[in-house]
């Protein structure tokens, strides 16, 4: 699979619903804006930063990837994600680290509508300290009578803004959109050599304005040194609002105190140049050292 090329720094895009998709339309507006940037990041090199819906635009949703320059499973032991979260009502912030042997293109994104289909949004946030060398995670969880349309989870020193200086020595093992509508889970490691705080960030809107969403994953086993991923496709006449991947055991939900060694390298919709996107991809690499295999489940979350 290979992403864009090139993202363009600034896209609009027009979806003309057809007869037989079911999207709602009192969410999704007929021009989104995709706000984009790439950025040449050299070996053992973190990238950072924040992409910016202006004007009477909010943030959706947003993703990164690694385009080296094929975004493919593969790769997911040359890169990982630190960091990816929605930033406010306008902002979102993606960061990751180059273990790689030489450049590559580390590329965010955040996707916009416009303020007035936004309106009534409410933020879940769960701060969890994790000491070096650790491993922790949880849920963030959102209002009563309202459900998730994005979220994800971000490192901080205590202050509570997303750090550059974490962006090389923590990361993400797993971000995504719990099942029932209203949690999202996070975990990750901590490897800064202080202690930190990992950041799970959910948004939400109020129940009825997306009362059809379906569901969406995918299961990859991954013995240790395996890398695995993939896209996660939504039903046809579906758009995946947003997406993510967990790690976890067979059988098992995802644990933050089962396990570390283990992190999620590129999380995104499958072609973050137009909206909407009918699948959503991201990828991961197990170097756990255990006998057990690590499952990686990708998830699509898909409106109707």
């Amino acid at each position: 699979m290979r992403a864009a090329a090139v993202l363009a720094a600034s896209v609009t895009c027009l979806f003309a619903a057809k007869a037989d998709a079911f999207i709602d339309a009192d969410y999704l507006l007929n021009a989104v804006h995709i706000e984009g940037t790439e950025f040449n990041t050299g070996s053992g090199q973190p990238a950072a930063g924040e992409n910016f819906c202006g004007g009477g635009f909010r943030a959706i949703s947003g993703g990164a990837f690694w385009d080296g320059p094929a975004v493919a499973p593969a790769d997911a032991d040359e890169f990982f994600t630190s960091s990816l979260a929605p930033f406010g009502k306008r902002h979102h912030y993606g960061a990751g680290g180059n273990v790689s042997g030489g450049s590559v293109g580390h590329t965010r994104y955040v996707q916009c509508l416009r303020r007035g289909k936004m309106r009534g949004t409410r933020t879940g946030v769960k701060d969890i300290p994790v000491a070096n060398l650790e491993h922790g995670g949880g849920h963030a969880r959102c209002p009563q009578g309202t459900r998730l349309f994005g979220g994800g989870a971000f490192w901080h020193d205590g202050g509570g803004e997303p750090d550059f200086m974490l962006a090389n020595d923590a990361w993400l093992s797993s971000s995504y959109p719990d099942e029932d509508g209203r949690l999202w889970y996070a975990d990750g490691e901590n490897r800064t050599g202080e202690d930190s705080v990992l950041r799970v960030v959910v948004r939400c809107l109020p129940t009825a304005r997306l009362s059809n969403v379906k569901f969406r994953r995918t299961n990859h086993s991954l013995e240790d040194g395996d890398v695995g991923g993939g896209a996660r496709a939504c039903p046809a006449g579906t758009a995946a609002m947003t997406g993510g991947a967990y790690r976890h055991r067979p059988g098992e939900p995802p644990d933050p105190n089962d396990g570390a060694d283990f992190w999620l390298s590129s999380l995104f919709h499958n072609d973050p140049t137009t909206f909407p996107s009918d699948a959503y991809y991201a990828d991961g690499y197990n170097f756990s050292g255990d006998d057990e295999p690590w499952v990686l489940t990708v998830v699509a979350y898909c409106l109707t």
